[in-house]
């Protein structure tokens, strides 16, 4: 990264604030809460889903929750990301003899995932 570029400056901003949200309300046990979306800045939120020993955080801008009528289709999304994702890090770890994975791989699916989640954002309903 070159240190004179504004947006490094940006982004290095954006991944500060990101790495203090998991840190002070999805790594938090004392903050534990059933909801799974909070605004990270005034432009940007968080969504994210938990598992035993991971999770999966989405950001997305404001402007999306205030003028969607249903976001419920991010959660059903993330979750099969995790799902889909746990089969392709165990499969990869299996061939590997370290705990750094080559995650590019995995784009394509994620692509996929995401294009089946936005067809289907509408048919589920909300979610329950």
């Amino acid at each position: 990264q070159n240190p004179n570029d504004p947006s490094s400056t940006i982004n290095n901003n954006y991944i500060d604030s990101i790495n203090a949200f998991i840190s002070s309300v999805i790594l938090d046990p004392t903050k534990v809460s059933s909801r799974k979306r909070s605004v990270l800045t005034t432009q940007i939120v968080a969504e994210w889903k938990d598992a035993k020993d991971a999770f999966i955080l989405a950001l997305y801008p404001e402007v999306l929750l205030r003028s969607s009528k249903s976001l419920d289709w991010i959660q059903r999304f993330l979750g099969n990301v995790m799902q889909e994702y746990n089969m392709f890090a165990s499969s990869h770890q299996q061939d590997q003899h370290f705990d750094i994975i080559d995650t590019s791989p995995f784009d394509k699916t994620f692509a996929l995932l995401y294009k089946q989640a936005i067809k289907n954002k509408d048919v589920h309903g909300p979610q329950g």
